[in-house]
């Protein structure tokens, strides 16, 4: 996907800015609203950081800014000089600079935020698993069988935005037999 003219000129919006912590508080706007458009109160923020550039100008950069960040949380291993690769040529070098020195500092919280709002099934907090032998049982065949114990933490769906979702322990027992049919299939 590459950067349109309008993502180009956005981007060259921020030369505009007062100054670079005005071009990090924009980043941080884009991130807090990437999922929807920009609320009327971020874009007069925005507006006055860019010495009060329109709003719909300011939804130009925002939305070129949620650009670079989704790509850029798409990327492994980030540092300066990947981030500096993946931004068009047409912006200035000083520029780019910033706009790369941003996104490393803020990628861990970013990418964090981004797996932690994923939606997915329960998520697998822990495994552990045992060998045993049993001892007892009221059937003769029984004694003496391995088996395997998996004991795993998984933890809910979160159901609300103010809950914090539940942790729970899953156990269970499977017969040699059963391990081999788990294996092969």
């Amino acid at each position: 996907m590459e950067y349109t003219t309008t993502d180009i000129a956005a981007l060259n919006v921020l030369l505009e800015a007062q100054s670079k912590s005005a071009v990090n508080d924009l980043f941080l706007i884009a991130f807090a609203c990437r999922s929807e458009k920009a609320s009327s109160v971020q874009l007069q923020a925005a507006s006055e950081m860019l010495g009060g550039v329109a709003a719909d100008k300011c939804q130009l950069v925002l939305d070129a800014l949620k650009n670079v960040i989704m790509r850029s949380c798409y990327v492994s291993n980030l540092d300066a000089n990947r981030v500096l690769k993946m931004l068009p040529e047409e912006i200035s070098e000083q520029l780019a600079k910033l706009i790369a020195q941003i996104v490393v500092h803020h990628f861990p919280t970013w990418r964090q935020q981004l797996l932690q709002s994923q939606i997915s099934g329960p998520k697998l907090l822990d495994v552990d698993w045992r060998g045993d032998i049993k001892s007892a049982s009221d059937l003769l065949p029984r004694m003496a069988a391995p088996t395997c114990v998996v004991e795993m933490k998984v933890q809910e769906l979160q159901r609300s935005k103010d809950e914090l979702p539940s942790v729970k322990n899953v156990a269970f027992e499977m017969s040699k037999e059963e391990i081999n049919t788990m294996i092969q299939g």
